[in-house]
């Protein structure tokens, strides 16, 4: 693994690939595995930002077209199946979860930090076609954002427009 100096945390990263990789592959168990090595509070880490942030983009990914929560509604619809193997999540559930990555779902609050965070990183290995491609596709424009929330001292996953940023 060649180590990328463009300021993201390379544990973190790291982290989030796993996750990802497991949920892609449909393994629970090591995705629990993998998401029990989470130390710090998710409120409090880069996990949470770098999930909300490949979400967001995976989505628009998804629906190049204008992003709707009637188009979120059917993206929670097409991963729903292996979602709900993974989870005890209903549909609606998934589908607020998706809207809470875009600020327009209260989903974080009624789930928790914890739980928010590893269903967010359930749903994005989910959502990705080919998780190494997906994320070396959307990693420079998570460098942008994460540089630009810093610079006007916002917290990332305060971030939240249905438009691409």
């Amino acid at each position: 693994m060649t180590l990328i100096d463009d300021g993201l945390d390379p544990a973190t990263w790291n982290f989030v690939a796993r996750c990802a990789s497991a949920s892609h592959s449909r393994d629970t168990d090591q995705f629990v595995a993998t998401f029990r090595e989470l130390d710090d509070p998710p409120s409090d880490n880069k996990v949470l930002p770098y999930l909300i942030y490949l979400t967001r983009q995976q989505i628009w990914h998804l629906a190049p077209e204008r992003l709707t929560p009637e188009r979120i509604r059917s993206i929670a619809e097409e991963i729903y199946p292996d979602f709900n193997n993974m989870t005890y999540v209903d549909l609606d559930g998934l589908e607020s979860l998706l809207l809470a990555a875009f600020c327009k779902s209260d989903y974080r609050s009624q789930v928790g930090d914890v739980s928010f965070v590893g269903l967010l990183a359930i749903a994005i290995g989910l959502l990705f076609t080919d998780v190494d491609s997906d994320m070396a596709r959307i990693r420079p424009k998570l460098v942008d954002w994460c540089k630009r929330a810093k610079e006007a001292g916002q917290k990332y996953e305060n971030q939240g427009e249905m438009e691409k940023s």
